[in-house]
């Protein structure tokens, strides 16, 4: 199964990427994957809004590829990505550790930095 949508790139950009992603995951028995994955989600959706450098009325879509085995998950903003945004967290700074917990809780990642520019991970189900 594939879904898909668009969310406005504001501060209820991961709450409305939270709940879509519900829907498609609501048949999902295991609540730690299912966590993860709403994690992970959360974490990719806050680095566009805050590191994208949209503009009033860009949108961000959201990209679900539900498989027996596995969930693909897809975030693509208009713009590239912002290379220091991807690079490793300051450690004396706030914040920096989104692109770490997505690395942390998938089974494997990425991102094409050109634009539109893709960022994704994969959680394999149990």
């Amino acid at each position: 199964m594939r879904f898909q949508t668009s969310l406005a790139c504001d501060a209820d950009a991961s709450s409305a990427g939270r709940r879509a992603l519900d829907q498609c995951l609501e048949d999902s028995s295991d609540p730690g994957v299912v966590d993860a994955i709403r994690l992970a989600t959360s974490e990719l959706i806050s680095n566009a809004v805050r590191h994208g450098r949209l503009a009033a009325g860009d949108e961000i879509r959201l990209i679900v590829d539900l498989q027996a085995d596995v969930v693909r998950v897809i975030v693509e903003q208009p713009t590239a990505a912002d290379e220091a945004a991807l690079a490793a967290p300051d450690r004396t700074g706030e914040g920096g550790f989104g692109l770490g917990i997505v690395e942390a809780l998938s089974d494997r990642w990425g991102v094409s930095g050109d634009a539109p520019a893709f960022v994704w991970f994969e959680i394999r189900l149990p």
